[in-house]
């Protein structure tokens, strides 16, 4: 189990880090997702022992490791370019880690090999691990080819299998995607997730994309600005954001968030449909995810369509509800696709509708929605 307790990260005046607390679970896959800039990739650098925490604790099964490095922590970088050697085959690529640790140089030149009967046997032992890892990963075809035959998700295969053979505490991944177009990140983001399946490794991965970390990760860290909002399972995040931050990240569409100001149990107009199961004096956010919206003709609430953008199975739809308040909803499957300036109805389950406080924009867990008629 990995652990960060109170890990800070400045330079300058500037935290980068402020105050981070996480537990990672052995075999897990963990995902830190944020906006560029929050301090995911510095936070994966600590682990790393490639930077040093400016306070705070990173525990390996208790450990301290603030002191060791990179090599004693036995951490592996899984890189976006896959560092592998070009003149070298996947076989080749994949012992020299082994090789590395186990032979001596000189035991490592090849016409020594034939001649000591320690670097022999050396050898062979080498070539067996590799050969189980090739099995496990499904490489064994692949061994005696060059890097320049292979397509990505085999490359990502071979650069996890280098890793794999020094047996790891845990892999990182520091948004090894990014630079791929859409159909070829879909196809490795499936590679990624099968690999964590076959080592049982610990994965944590650092991305900004959250189709990535919502696919593959068992909890999610969401950071932003050198916090880690909420650290759940991806179906959580989603349908209980911690807060209006966590709730605006995560999603296909950005939620509506809409501040009123109930009068007690009771909510303002555009509303009135719903009330709140207990009463509250002052403003609070209600939180409307637009694919929970949908058209209907008994729809609680009514407004005019302002904008309509059609993405191919699906429209988005801008209605704006007599009290100025606009809300975007996702429609899918419709029968008649509403135009600007038609008069529609809403609705929604009470249970999709999130609450806020305004103040904090922390999640109202105390409270909930109630549905009145209809």
């Amino acid at each position: 189990m990995i652990q960060l307790k109170s890990l800070t990260r400045a330079f300058g005046g500037n935290r980068v880090l402020d105050a981070v607390d996480l537990v990672i679970p052995d075999g897990s896959f963990t995902s830190l997702l944020g906006p560029s800039g929050c301090g995911k990739s510095t936070l994966l650098r600590i682990l790393a022992g490639l930077d040093q925490p400016t306070s705070g604790a990173v525990l390996f099964d208790g450990q301290d490791v603030q002191y060791k490095s990179a090599t004693e922590r036995n951490i592996a970088m899984v890189f976006q370019s896959y560092a592998l050697y070009p003149h070298m085959s996947v076989r080749d690529n994949i012992v020299l880690p082994l090789a590395m640790r186990s032979m001596s140089r000189l035991e490592r030149l090849p016409l020594v090999t034939s001649l000591l009967a320690s670097a022999k046997r050396k050898r062979a032992a080498n070539s067996s691990e590799v050969d189980c890892i090739a099995q496990l990963l499904g490489l064994t075809a692949l061994l005696d080819r060059k890097p320049s035959e292979l397509s990505g998700g085999q490359k990502q295969r071979v650069a996890v299998g280098r890793a794999l053979v020094r047996d790891p505490v845990a892999f990182l991944f520091d948004e090894p995607l990014s630079n791929l177009d859409t159909k070829l990140r879909g196809q490795m983001r499936e590679e990624i997730g099968r690999l964590h399946k076959r080592t049982g490794k610990t994965f944590i991965y650092v991305t900004h994309d959250q189709t990535e970390a919502m696919s593959l990760s068992d909890q999610v860290a969401v950071m932003m600005g050198g916090h880690i909002h909420q650290v759940a399972p991806p179906r959580d995040l989603y349908a209980k954001p911690a807060n209006t931050d966590v709730a605006a990240f995560i999603g296909e569409h950005p939620i509506n968030l809409v501040t009123i100001q109930p009068n007690g149990a009771n909510l303002p107009a555009s509303f009135s449909a719903f009330a709140l199961s207990k009463a509250v004096d002052r403003f609070i956010i209600l939180g409307l995810r637009p694919e929970s919206l949908f058209i209907s003709d008994d729809g609680l609430i009514s407004g005019h369509v302002t904008a309509v953008e059609y993405l191919g199975g699906r429209e988005l739809l801008d209605v704006a509800l007599d009290d100025g308040t606009i809300l975007r909803i996702a429609q899918k499957d419709v029968e008649r696709i509403p135009q600007v300036g038609d008069l529609v109805r809403l609705d929604i389950a009470a249970k999709d509708i999130h609450l806020f406080d305004h103040a904090t924009g922390r999640r109202l867990s105390d409270n909930a929605i109630i549905r009145r008629k209809g």
